[in-house]
């Protein structure tokens, strides 16, 4: 039976849900309905969407609820398990995680507030199976300042989960110590954003990059070499000069004795010169040396000295002399 139908059908306790997120749920759990699973769900209200879980999965799957109203816990029944804290308590998700089998599912409706919502993907994300979902609903608050939100504000939820998209991609990065790869890299296959929710499909992960009709598989890193030395073949005076900026970067990110507090850029100083060459991304050791004496790159340290200060630009020639 579909969740549209169950909901229809539902005459239990009462739940409260957008309609919209009834299309993403089937959409994605519809492949974990055919075995039992444990799933989680933060935020019990009245308990009636335990009782739609509880139809939907497997009948032998487990179905937690997790609430920091103690009268929750008069909505537990066969296979419905209710427990009580606070998803903001950092000590409480540990002893949650220890507490509950490996979580196949897990849904967030709890408090909705920034900090809660932080708090239990970085808790829970990592400690779900190697096949699973996490997704979070109302992530409208991200926009609402009674909730700590607000337009491109730092710290909320969805600022938060933007970043996570840089990590999915760090595997296809050249700068290895700048752009780490995380746990997000490793496992999350994707990040998708719909209106007020987020769903990741956590998959274990492993760097390979290219498969064809002959079934071979190529590591990542051979891949990258290869798209690279296209890019060579077609303008290797554009991917020097690209390479050269990359060092300046470089060097910021990794010196940053010389280029930070040496040069004490401000903040104002760093962006405007990362936003003159974000758009080069190769990597420091396929640099050559006479790069720095191209037109172009001579152009660009022009430009950077325009951000500087006299006393900067004197050690700013320092840096580039050690290049």
């Amino acid at each position: 039976m579909q969740l549209s139908t169950i909901i229809k059908e539902h005459t239990g306790r009462k739940f409260r849900k957008l309609e919209h997120y009834i299309d993403v749920y089937e959409r994605y759990m519809e492949s974990f309905r055919s075995k039992p699973i444990t799933f989680l769900e933060i935020g019990v209200y009245d308990g009636g969407s335990l009782q739609l879980w509880k139809k939907y999965f497997h009948p032998d799957s487990k179905i937690y609820g997790v609430d920091i109203n103690p009268d929750c816990k008069e909505y537990e029944e066969a296979r419905i398990k209710i427990l009580i804290g606070d998803q903001g308590d950092s000590k409480f998700l540990d002893e949650l995680i220890e507490e509950l089998p490996p979580i196949d599912i897990i849904l967030d409706d709890g408090g909705h507030t920034m900090q809660q919502q932080i708090l239990t993907f970085e808790k829970v994300f990592p400690k779900l199976k190697q096949h699973a979902l996490y997704i979070c609903e109302d992530c409208n608050t991200s926009y609402h300042p009674d909730y700590g939100g607000g337009l491109h504000k730092e710290g909320t939820f969805i600022e938060h989960m933007k970043s996570k998209i840089d990590e999915l991609y760090a595997y296809n990065s050249l700068h290895n110590e700048s752009f780490k790869i995380t746990e997000v890299t490793k496992t999350a296959f994707g990040i998708h954003f719909y209106d007020s929710m987020v769903v990741i499909e956590r998959k274990q992960l492993k760097p390979v990059g290219l498969t064809g009709p002959d079934s071979q598989r190529v590591p990542r890193e051979k891949y990258m070499q290869h798209i690279v030395g296209k890019s060579m073949q077609k303008d290797p005076e554009k991917l020097k000069e690209g390479m050269m900026k990359n060092a300046i970067i470089e060097a910021i990110n990794k010196n940053p004795i010389v280029m930070f507090n040496t040069l004490e850029l401000q903040q104002a100083q760093k962006n405007q010169i990362s936003n003159s060459i974000k758009e080069y991304q190769f990597s420091q050791n396929m640099l050559e040396a006479d790069s720095k004496n191209s037109p172009k790159f001579k152009e660009f340290i022009s430009e950077v000295r325009t951000f500087l200060t006299p006393h900067q630009r004197e050690l700013l020639e320092k840096v580039l002399n050690n290049l």
